[in-house]
């Protein structure tokens, strides 16, 4: 497959957060699945997901984070990608989202 065929796949950990084990990993396999990843490490805003993804033409944003406080980083991401022209971008969110009592649902 040709580097330009390859899907784009723009990977970090959101906010606060400083645990990049989980995100490494993710990204050492989806490099052996032939994606093209775009790591942007830890500690990353929103914002800094979005513009890689804009200016990667990326066809999904995968996020980690451990901390436990991805339900709140992650608030508004969908609806900022949806203004940035990314309507149809696959976001994953995956690790511990939440630090509370809150329902699946509530989660998802």
């Amino acid at each position: 497959m040709d580097i330009e065929e390859k899907v784009k796949v723009v990977t970090g950990t959101i906010g606060d957060d400083i645990h990049s084990f989980g995100i490494k990993v993710i990204e050492h396999a989806l490099g052996d699945a032939g994606f093209q990843v775009v790591p942007l490490g830890i500690q990353t805003s929103q914002e800094d997901f979005i513009e890689a993804a804009v200016e990667t033409n990326a066809g999904a944003i995968l996020i980690s984070s451990m901390s436990g406080h991805a339900r709140l980083l992650c608030e508004g991401l969908r609806e900022k990608c949806e203004e940035a022209g990314l309507k149809n971008i696959i976001l994953y969110l995956g690790g511990i989202l939440s630090t509370g009592d809150a329902s699946w649902e509530e989660l998802e």
